[in-house]
């Protein structure tokens, strides 16, 4: 009796003993993730395309100088007129907005405040800004009193082209003119 009483705790425990030598399959998860944040990126300097009578010359990779070349006509020192054109590898991943606009307001005489637009004269000048971006144009007058606002709802990247006309016919006070015009590209969150 004292047999069977010893074997039957050694039967019971031999099948955890051999359920502990079965191999056991089991699962288990990576989960890999990361964020792409939406951005643009303008690839400059630009590259000057048709201009008439003006010069451009890049200032690094994200700024240049349109310089007009004769501002005024002689003896009347009516404005003159100039054109000129831009292109800009741009890469934007996300929808985005272009918004283009002048600092100013026009081109404007330095010291303007004092040298106040006086008779037939004008102290600012203003002009007009064009763009082309994913087959979208668009145009805005640098006194507009807001800047051009182009809004594309996909990601693009290519050639944004960009012109700036300046007018013939306003009779301006004698000095130097200056104006910003500021390009942004703002990508969606």
């Amino acid at each position: 009796m004292t047999v069977r009483r010893a074997l039957l705790p050694l039967l019971l425990l031999a099948p955890s003993a051999l359920a502990a030598q079965t191999p056991q399959s089991g699962q288990g998860r990576l989960e890999i993730v990361g964020d792409a944040p939406g951005a643009c990126v303008v690839i400059g300097p630009a590259t000057a395309g048709p201009a008439t009578n003006a010069s451009y010359a890049a200032e690094g990779p994200s700024s240049g100088q349109l310089r007009i070349t004769q501002m005024v006509t002689a003896p009347d020192s009516v404005s003159r007129g100039a054109t000129a054109e831009f292109a800009l590898t741009v890469i934007c991943n996300s929808p985005h907005q272009l918004v283009l606009r002048s600092e100013k307001g026009g081109m404007r005489l330095d010291g303007g405040g004092a040298k106040a637009a006086s008779g037939p004269f004008a102290s600012v000048l203003p002009y007009e800004m064009r763009a082309s971006w994913l087959g979208e144009e668009g145009s805005a007058a640098s006194d507009a009193g807001g800047p051009l606002v182009m809004r594309s709802n996909r990601s693009g990247a290519g050639q944004l082209s960009l012109a700036v006309v300046v007018p013939q016919g306003v009779r301006l006070l004698a000095g130097d003119y200056r104006d910003s015009v500021i390009l942004e590209f703002r990508a969606a969150d």
